[in-house]
């Protein structure tokens, strides 16, 4: 198993690890020390000037408890609001 899957991250790794994944990063509000850890351990990496998650970071951030939904499912949400809408307003 991946070692970036079982190192134990603090509470400060995790947070910048959560900031990552949803997109709601800013460099200059992450500690250097938190990002250079991720990378380390594989998790982060630095991609045209972002800061985005390795598959193996995508993985650990699943592992979260409490975690928001990532960016990838925006598109799905919705779509299931928009159908949600027109189950409950048939006529349009």
């Amino acid at each position: 198993m991946e070692r970036g899957l079982l190192a134990p991250l603090s509470p400060n790794e995790e947070r910048t690890l959560r900031h990552v994944a949803t997109g709601q990063w800013r460099l200059a509000l992450l500690a250097e020390r938190h990002i250079r850890r991720l990378a380390q351990l594989d998790l982060i990496h630095g991609v045209d000037g972002e800061v985005r998650l390795t598959e193996i970071g995508r993985k650990r951030y699943e592992q979260l408890p409490d975690k928001p939904v990532l960016r990838d499912s925006a598109p799905e949400q919705a779509m299931n609001a928009a159908l949600a809408k027109i189950a409950d307003d048939p006529s349009g």
